[in-house]
């Protein structure tokens, strides 16, 4: 009896908790369709081709790394400048020398790949 009302505890919470994930799965932009897997695939390559674009080579281990601490620099800054709502900030994005850089890593890399290659098949 114990087991059967514990069971009912959890099928109880699962009910609740699939009114709230379904939307993950059949809304306008189901997150759960993602395959971070593949994401993270592609972001070695990318750090690579930022680090090289600076001519810096390293060991490959060392290049990565630059790369993922520039991009992790990079996005601070961009949302630096995004929070400030100053027009003439935003406006210099567009030319901001390490989002040109950051943009030509990711075009080389991630050329011919749709976003169909980032989900999974069956979800």
């Amino acid at each position: 009896m114990e087991q059967k009302m514990h069971d009912m505890l959890y099928a109880l919470t699962l009910e609740r908790i699939k009114d709230a994930a379904m939307p993950e799965f059949t809304g306008p932009f189901p997150v759960a369709k993602i395959n971070y897997f593949k994401l993270y695939q592609q972001k070695m390559p990318v750090e690579l081709k930022i680090y090289e674009a600076e001519n810096l080579m390293q060991p490959a281990p060392a290049n990565a790394c630059a790369g993922s601490s520039f991009v992790t620099v990079l996005m601070q800054d961009v949302d630096i400048r995004m929070g400030h709502g100053r027009t003439g900030e935003k406006a210099a994005l567009q030319a901001h020398s390490g989002l040109k850089l950051a943009g030509n890593a990711f075009n080389k890399c991630l050329s011919g790949k749709t976003v169909e290659h980032f989900l999974w098949n069956n979800v």
